[in-house]
């Protein structure tokens, strides 16, 4: 498998400052050489996790098809919207449904955190939920996360236009392409 990296932005809300953030790191990742694509969730359409379905239904075919693209790349990207101090109902549900197809899939070489939040403390509340929840899975995550904080203060028109934010984002991204080796 060569490196390549998979950014999965827990939202689809026209809008999304945490896409807007997903782009960006797949954008700078594609300008260190590394092979990076970027996941709308729209495109997996997943129904609630419920095991009854599961028992009658199997796992539903989008699932399958996440986890097969997941395979195929050494880095995953996770960018989470933070609700209610928590992580997106439906990025809940995607790693739910993944994890039922075989939840070591989520065990790639390098698993990041980041997050954009208008709040002051750029969604870390969100990333510390999910970091429970890989934590719970066996999922090691790189030591360095984002958190773009002000989000609707440093991106406008759907893009970040703030130096102090770019810089941000390019030493997550740096500490990707270092973990990839």
């Amino acid at each position: 498998m060569a490196d390549s990296v998979l950014v999965v932005p827990g939202s689809t809300r026209a809008g999304s400052h945490n896409a807007t953030l997903g782009a960006a790191i797949v954008e700078r990742l594609v300008a260190r050489g590394v092979s990076a694509q970027f996941v709308d969730l729209r495109g997996f359409p997943l129904p609630l996790f419920d095991p009854d379905l599961e028992a009658a239904n199997g796992v539903p075919a989008a699932a399958r098809e996440l986890h097969d693209l997941l395979a195929e790349h050494s880095g995953l990207v996770i960018v989470t919207p933070e609700y209610n101090g928590s992580i997106s109902t439906l990025l809940k549900n995607t790693i739910d449904w993944i994890s039922r197809v075989d939840r070591s899939v989520l065990q790639r070489p390098v698993v990041a955190l980041a997050s954009a939040s208008p709040s002051s403390n750029g969604g870390a509340t969100g990333r510390a939920s999910l970091r429970a929840m890989c934590d719970h899975m066996g999922v090691e995550l790189l030591d360095r996360e984002l958190g773009l904080a002000r989000s609707h203060e440093v991106i406008v028109d759907g893009v970040i236009d703030d130096e102090q934010a770019l810089a941000e984002i390019d030493g997550f991204v740096a500490a990707i392409v270092d973990a990839l080796g």
